[in-house]
């Protein structure tokens, strides 16, 4: 439709609109008939009749319904649902990862995915000397750690390495216990490493060697909670406060 169709239309819905006053007689009753009109005669006289016949009655003006009967019928009271309850369990975690492992701890002893005795374990896969994202995320995990002591949990904080040339079993453990007498640190052969970094969907790779000639990684930074028996949770980015991250692994636990 063009822009000129609406006007058209709305000049000629506001000219019915009228009163009948307004509007007057029609302007062809008064005036004198054109020469065409005229003759013939026969023609003349039939056609005046037929004009007179079909002449429009006046429009009659309506006055508009009572207001009441426009008024909208009230909007029925709604009640409000419950608040979510604070008790319900968090979602099961949608991702299938992890799974059985045996890896060699700072001790010499042999370590699986299950922590006998304790109510949660916060792994992450880094590397003990580690000057990046393992600084903020290794300091955090022993914070969660104490803090759930203080409410009667157990939590173990676990290392697995990334650079195990480096994170030997005689090497991996001090750097990591000053974070948490209880950390542990995780290492093993090529193989056995391989297999845990597939199933936890983890990768590394060397970026680039620093000054010592030492390497410095690129690697999954995500912290993943596990239960006792192993079983993925849920994962946690490494930015949050030692006090939130123990929140929500408090989450976690059967109330």
């Amino acid at each position: 439709m063009s822009r000129a169709a609406p006007l058209r239309a709305f000049g000629c819905a506001a000219l019915l609109a009228l009163p009948a006053p307004l509007l007057g007689a029609p302007l062809w009753a008064e005036a004198p008939a054109p020469a065409w009109v005229a003759a013939p005669k026969h023609i003349r006289g039939d056609n005046t009749a037929q004009f007179a016949a079909h002449t429009p009655a006046p429009l009659q003006a309506s006055a508009p319904a009572p207001f009441s009967a426009h008024t909208p019928a009230p909007i029925p009271a709604t009640t409000a649902a419950p608040p979510a309850s604070d008790t319900t369990p968090p979602a099961p975690f949608p991702l299938a990862l992890g799974g059985p492992f045996a890896l060699t701890d700072q001790t010499g002893t042999r370590r699986t995915e299950r922590a006998p005795g304790a109510d949660l374990q916060l792994l992450f896969f880094g590397y003990a000397n580690c000057e990046a994202i393992c600084s903020v995320a290794l300091p955090r995990m022993g914070g969660a750690v104490t803090a759930l002591a203080e409410d009667g949990l157990t939590a173990r904080p676990v290392m697995i390495t990334v650079d195990p040339a480096r994170d030997r079993v005689e090497t991996i453990g001090p750097p990591l216990t000053r974070h948490h007498p209880a950390f542990l640190g995780l290492t093993g052969s090529p193989e056995e490493l391989a297999a845990v970094y597939k199933a936890f969907g983890v990768e590394a790779e060397v970026l680039f060697h620093d000054p010592g000639g030492h390497p410095v990684y690129a690697h999954g930074s995500h912290i993943f909670l596990l239960d006792g028996a192993g079983k993925v949770l849920t994962l946690v980015p490494p930015i949050l406060s030692a006090e939130r991250l123990a929140e929500i692994a408090q989450s976690y636990l059967p109330r």
